[in-house]
């Protein structure tokens, strides 16, 4: 990581320093966070199946932020529809409104690092 602004020098020594990562957490959701015995809630489980199963990436991005996508997707697509879909064609929908988000991350975050 390189900083360029002034003031900040100190920071990027701390944020270089692996050390300093060993015990850092992202912050998520019960939902979305594995249990003592390393399991997802069933619901969860299922998603991450069915997305690993489409070939969407999960390594990059934290699940929440794509079950928060998830949501949202299909409250608009509830809301456009006035009716509930069938649970075999939203999937669908869902999975192919995922593949395209995590196409769309793929671009910003190489526009954000082109090396």
């Amino acid at each position: 990581m390189s900083v360029t602004l002034d003031g900040i020098g100190e920071l990027a020594g701390l944020v270089e320093k692996p050390a300093n990562w060993k015990k850092v957490y992202a912050i998520g959701y019960k939902s979305c966070s594995y249990d003592a015995a390393g399991k997802l809630p069933p619901k969860s489980e299922d998603l991450v199946a069915r997305l690993t199963k489409a070939n969407v990436v999960l390594s990059d991005t934290l699940l929440w932020w794509v079950a928060g996508g998830i949501d949202a997707i299909e409250l608009i697509a509830k809301a456009r529809c006035g009716k509930r879909i069938d649970r075999q064609r939203r999937d669908h929908r869902l999975l192919e409104h995922a593949v395209e988000i995590s196409r769309l991350f793929r671009q910003l975050q190489l526009l954000a690092d082109p090396a």
